[in-house]
């Protein structure tokens, strides 16, 4: 499948200077392999799936995927009960027939699980942007995060970075969005070792 334009979340460029934790925080963003992997680093990993199913699409999605609708799997990944990454997961509605069936069945599992375990997968390069005030979904994460862990003080920091790469599988791509909440920022990258 042929990707159009590059993502922009209407965001800011990224500027070294203004990132909290600079070092910490590009180490994160630019990070390979399985993100889960990393963050249980820093403690267990809870998914808390927010929905999932078909929906529109957001207009920058739809101009880097090149179609309207689409299945969209949003999820909360939290770490020791503190709420560390948004992530949003977009395919079409034939990717989550074929390529990505396995998708719908993930419930509470990560994503991850099912990228870094198939030889098939592709991954495109990461991209990064801060997420500017007005940023299409911005409301809707900040509420999402607020709500699913209101327990946690921290909670209140919602997510202003945001990462993104586009898998691919068997011709059908798979858009997925990570969004960082700052405490995760300012803390060292956590290495991948092997079991």
């Amino acid at each position: 499948m042929r990707l159009h334009r590059p993502l922009s979340f209407a965001c800011q460029a990224h500027a070294p200077g203004r990132l909290h934790a600079q070092r910490h925080g590009r180490d994160w963003l630019r990070a390979p392999g399985s993100l889960t992997a990393r963050l249980r680093g820093l403690g267990p990993v809870t998914v808390t799936r927010l929905r999932q199913g078909h929906q529109r699409l957001r207009p920058e999605e739809c101009r880097v995927l090149g179609y309207p609708h689409g299945h969209v799997r949003e999820v909360v990944l939290s770490v020791k009960g503190v709420p560390a990454v948004w992530a949003r997961s977009v395919t079409s509605v034939t990717g989550i027939k074929g390529a990505w069936r396995a998708m719908r069945g993930l419930g509470t599992r990560p994503l991850a699980e099912l990228l870094f375990t198939d030889r098939a997968v592709r991954r495109a390069p990461l991209q990064a942007r801060r997420l500017a005030a007005r940023a299409p979904g911005r409301g809707t994460r900040q509420r999402d995060w607020t709500r699913s862990h209101a327990e946690a003080p921290v909670a209140a920091h919602a997510p202003t970075w945001l990462r993104w790469s586009v898998f691919q599988r068997r011709g059908e791509a798979l858009l997925v969005q990570e969004a960082f909440a700052p405490w995760v920022l300012a803390t060292p990258v956590p290495s991948l070792r092997r079991r």
